[in-house]
């Protein structure tokens, strides 16, 4: 097994949305459970991912609340993946065009 594989990707996903501003405490933790949920089961269904319908309801209000704007989410992710590159002389953009 390599150090890759031993890291907790569910802890990794939590990190990674830690600090979303989205007007309510409630909301950012929310973002930290979906992530943490999703990250553990990356291949399932939301329904399957979340695991209870508590979970599932709480996920599907979060995603229609108007307090949650894309850019909110996605801040916390932007801010940590600029500390990263930070850290590194080179930094490749690779991608597929097909």
């Amino acid at each position: 097994m390599t150090q890759r594989e031993r890291v907790d990707r569910a802890l990794l996903a939590k990190a990674e949305v830690e600090g979303a501003v989205l007007g309510d405490a409630r909301l950012s933790k929310r973002l930290e459970v979906i992530a943490e949920s999703v990250a553990k089961r990356p291949s399932e269904s939301l329904p399957d991912a979340l695991g209870d319908e508590a979970a599932l309801e709480g996920a599907y209000r979060f995603l229609g609340n108007k307090k949650v704007r894309p850019e909110a989410v996605l801040a916390p992710h932007v801010a940590q993946t600029c500390r990263r590159s930070g850290e590194h002389k080179r930094i490749l953009a690779v991608f597929d065009t097909t």
